[in-house]
């Protein structure tokens, strides 16, 4: 070889040396860019609800340059980190993410391929069966309850914390004595199919069950009160009661704290209300919330106090009558009366007769006709009645009779005398004796008023039984004004007044006395033959009136009954 040919070949070696290190320093560039994509975190995770799954791609170093493709075999589903579907039969699929590099068109894609096995058909389809548990708390002893699942023979239950088997069946139960967080899963099995895949349903638990965090021993809770829609709400006193703040919250909003809150509604409708317990005397404590759901019938329309909703009862000889008060927009409402849940009867009235000794709650519900919005009203009453053998006075044969002997009466309580039934005898409220029989001296130049008073001590009632005994001994007086039976009175019963006749147009003062002897009204009167007298202002019982005329006095009965 000559020197020009060893030259050359030189040349092209050198050439060849330099072209093979480009190559490497390109290749080792190119390495730099195409980081491996395990590296970069590619990969993508699954949720599923109610049969909904999400496809999520994870995040990614440099996430800007990267595009993400979700395919079914060859077909395109969409794009983007996520990609939801429902399924709605039993089956598996692949899916497939693409990732590709944007921003190095040199880098090569990636896939990432999963098999998703889906139970969601009609056999294994565990919303459809209501598959899920709930749990309830009594003084820190939990039980965890299975729902009730169609085709429930066809199930198998088994509960665990963790990997452990707590225990099978359709309730596990179990106490705490910590204060803690626990997850608790149920798992289901269907016997029934076998190619059903078991699904578990988990829920974390939160419990304060410690000594010193034991909310439950310290009597941890609340009320509320309600007085013409305003609502009062009181915590519970606790155990070391210094050591507790209360903070009061509707959602997320704080209300106020301490430990009663006060507020007024005037709408419609129902709220939730939290009350917040913080222990700030161990740091270690959790807190506790205590949530209770307040309806309210407040607004307008609803507001029943405006609307004057209630009833009342009257008495008359063991009959009683409850009636509705009278209310606005009184043709928009239903009135239905109750003893417990026997309907009664409907209507703004309610009567009923009573032959025992007892009490009773009765209950009247309103319904506004007007607005099916509204929530009807109860308003119960607790009535106590008398009306039984003891108390029932016509059984016992109630009453007094008499007779005159010269210018004396000798008065005799009808009924025979027993330990429970006391007698006292009334002359205008004055006591004139308290034996069965009783000798009264008239020396009076009028008739009087004599009322006998009947009372069982044993059931604590009594009745007023009231005659007119009149003058004894006459004294040459005109006859007119001897005896009460020549004036007349009417009506008698009383409602709203009544009138005296044949009075033969004298001047005198007329007197009202009820039944113990006090003085309710003084009239005097002109010449006349009939006065009218107002007893609107009076209240339902027994009166007297008295007619004094100066030289004679005469004595009337009359009964106001409303």
């Amino acid at each position: 070889m000559s020197v020009n040919q060893i030259n050359t070949a030189m040349n092209k070696n050198l050439q060849l040396s330099f072209i093979c290190i480009l190559l490497i320093a390109n290749t080792t560039n190119l390495t730099a860019k195409c980081l491996p994509y395990a590296s970069l975190r590619a990969g993508w995770t699954f949720a599923n609800k109610d049969c909904k799954y999400t496809f999520t791609a994870n995040t990614m170093i440099d996430s800007n340059c990267f595009s993400f493709a979700w395919y079914s075999g060859k077909t395109l589903l969409g794009t983007g980190k996520t990609y939801t579907t429902t399924f709605s039969t039993n089956d598996t699929t692949e899916y497939k993410l693409v990732i590709k590099n944007l921003c190095d068109t040199s880098c090569k894609d990636t896939s990432i391929l999963k098999k998703i096995g889906y139970k969601c058909g009609t056999k294994c389809n565990w919303n459809a069966k209501k598959a899920g548990w709930t749990f309830a708390n009594k003084d820190c002893k939990y039980t965890f309850t299975a729902n009730s699942m169609i085709d429930s023979n066809c199930f198998s239950f088994a509960w665990y914390s963790g990997k452990t088997l707590l225990g099978t069946g359709k309730t596990y139960t179990t106490t705490f004595s910590t204060n803690d967080t626990t997850e608790y899963k149920l798992v289901i099995k269907n016997l029934c199919d076998s190619t059903c895949v078991d699904t578990s349903i988990v829920k974390k638990i939160g419990y304060n069950c410690g000594t010193k965090c034991n909310w439950n021993a310290k009597k941890a809770g609340w009320t509320f009160a309600n007085k013409d829609c305003k609502y009062t709400f009181t915590a519970n006193s606790m155990i070391d009661s210094n050591c507790f703040s209360f903070a009061w919250y509707s959602g997320k909003t704080l209300l106020g704290t301490g430990k009663t809150y006060t507020t007024t509604f005037s709408t419609n409708d129902s709220a939730e209300y939290k009350l917040v317990i913080k222990n700030l005397c161990d740091s270690t404590c959790v807190d506790t919330s205590i949530v209770k759901k307040i309806g309210y019938n407040c607004g307008t329309k609803c507001n029943w106090n405006a609307k004057k909703a209630g009833w009342t009862f009257a008495n008359k000889d063991c009959k009683y009558t409850f009636t509705a008060n009278s209310m606005i927009d009184s043709n928009c409402f239903y009135f239905a009366w109750y003893s417990g849940k026997t309907l009664l009867g409907t209507g703004k009235t309610y009567t009923t007769t009573f032959s025992t000794n007892d009490s009773a709650e009765y209950k009247l519900v309103i319904k506004n006709l007007c607005d099916s919005t509204c929530v009807d009203t109860n308003i119960v009453k607790k009535i106590g009645y008398n009306c039984g053998t003891k108390c029932n006075w016509n059984a016992k044969k109630a009453g007094w009779t008499f007779i005159k002997k010269d210018c004396k009466y000798i008065l005799e309580a009808t009924n025979l005398k027993d330990s429970c039934t006391t007698y006292t005898w009334l002359n205008f409220g004055k006591v004139i004796g308290t034996d069965r029989i009783l000798t009264y001296d008239h020396k009076g130049k009028d008739s009087v008023e004599i009322c006998l008073k009947l009372k069982d001590t044993c059931k604590n009632c009594d009745t007023f039984i009231c005659k007119t005994l009149f003058k004894p001994c006459p004294v040459g007086m005109d006859k007119r004004f001897n005896q009460s039976e020549d004036i007349k009175i009417y009506p008698n019963p009383s409602n709203s007044g009544f009138e005296i006749e044949k009075l033969i147009g004298k001047k005198f003062t007329l007197t009202i006395f009820n039944i113990m002897g006090s003085e309710v009204k003084v009239q005097q009167t002109e010449n006349t033959n009939s006065v009218f007298i107002d007893t609107k202002s009076l209240s339902n019982g027994i009166y007297f009136i008295q007619l004094n005329f100066n030289t004679t006095l005469q004595t009337l009965k009359i009964v106001v009954q409303h």
